[in-house]
């Protein structure tokens, strides 16, 4: 059995008032907005969204004032070499010009077992994320930039108060209610086209790239996400793969997710190593295709031999997630998913 978190306890402690605030342009103000940009890693999350969006402008030209407001909202985690994650909502908008630019809600997180427990940041975090789901989905007529600081302010009274044993619990509980029939029902829904067996073979053949991550540049990874009250478990399951994958290599991990739309599928995007200004485009246009970044279930659609693993696997479809990740965590380190 995988370790799924470190078993030594500590007390709990309250984290309260974590630096919370916001980048970018809103058509309630003529002006770019800059809320609570104190620090050297906000400033360094300020000039990557700066050029992110040149980039864009110089890939798209004139089509990025298309392409850019059809963007889904993306939750984030976000982490700059050593610091603490950060976390955040981010969303295709404008100023009162109709000038298109991002807007992002960010929360730099104190609570020590954030940055040692990643996985478990959106379902830590569940009540922020909603909350800035919700602000960032807002209508912004009649209201006043004044009016948004308020919002914003307050979403740092939230005190965080958890203990190891706290997300243990949340953890294991989460991974043993779903069975992979389950997510797979769930996320065939969205998919008509896919098939079980290749996706899971798409799965191993992508955990033998992140093994590599070391030797490789800056790279990309998409992933499905299942909808409904799935998602977070979902979320938890893939970041608990991709770490058992990495083993200890020392990568920083940039994670984006998005829910189901009209116009997208709910996906989790994990970028591996600093992520390059260049890499937003992934996450404004959806359907670009590139070497940098691994799609599985287009690589799905692609393959035709399947492994002897995959078929213990599928051929126990309701076996319970922490089960598939604990199987598929093996294949992993052991570089045994490989045709």
């Amino acid at each position: 059995m995988i370790k799924l978190f470190k078993k030594k306890q500590k007390k709990g402690l309250i984290y309260a008032n974590d630096l919370v605030g916001c980048i970018g342009k809103l058509p309630v103000h003529k002006e770019f907005i800059k809320h609570y940009v104190t620090r050297p890693e906000l400033a360094h999350l300020d000039q990557w969204y700066q050029s992110a969006f040149h980039t864009l402008r110089q890939n798209y030209g004139n089509e990025t004032k298309i392409i850019f407001p059809q963007m889904p909202l993306h939750n984030y985690i976000y982490y700059i070499t050593n610091s603490q994650p950060m976390i955040g909502t981010v969303i295709p908008s404008h100023d009162q010009s109709g000038r298109i630019y991002p807007y992002t809600v960010f929360r730099i997180l104190e609570n020590p077992l954030a940055q040692e427990f990643t996985s478990a940041i959106p379902e830590m975090y569940a009540d922020f994320f909603n909350d800035t789901t919700t602000l960032c989905n807002s209508c912004w007529e009649n209201k006043l930039l004044p009016d948004v600081f308020s919002q914003i302010d307050r979403l740092n009274k939230t005190a965080t108060h958890i203990l190891r044993r706290d997300i243990l619990e949340i953890t294991v509980t989460s991974l043993n209610k779903l069975t992979l029939n389950n997510y797979w029902q769930n996320i065939s829904q969205q998919y008509s086209d896919l098939y079980l067996e290749p996706f899971i073979q798409a799965i191993f053949n992508a955990l033998n790239i992140v093994r590599e991550t070391k030797k490789k540049n800056p790279w990309g990874l998409r992933l499905p996400l299942a909808t409904g009250n799935m998602s977070n478990t979902n979320i938890i399951f893939w970041l608990q793969l991709i770490q058992s994958a990495l083993a200890k290599q020392e990568i920083f991990l940039q994670i984006f997710w998005n829910k189901e739309s009209n116009q997208h599928k709910a996906a989790l995007t994990i970028f591996f190593k600093p992520m390059p200004a260049s890499y937003f485009t992934y996450l404004v246009d959806q359907h670009l295709e590139s070497n940098a970044l691994i799609d599985v279930v287009k690589e799905a659609k692609t393959i035709t031999n399947i492994s002897e693993s995959v078929k213990q696997i599928t051929n126990n479809i309701n076996m319970p997630l922490i089960e598939v990740l604990q199987k598929l965590s093996v294949y992993a380190t052991n570089n045994s998913c490989i045709m």
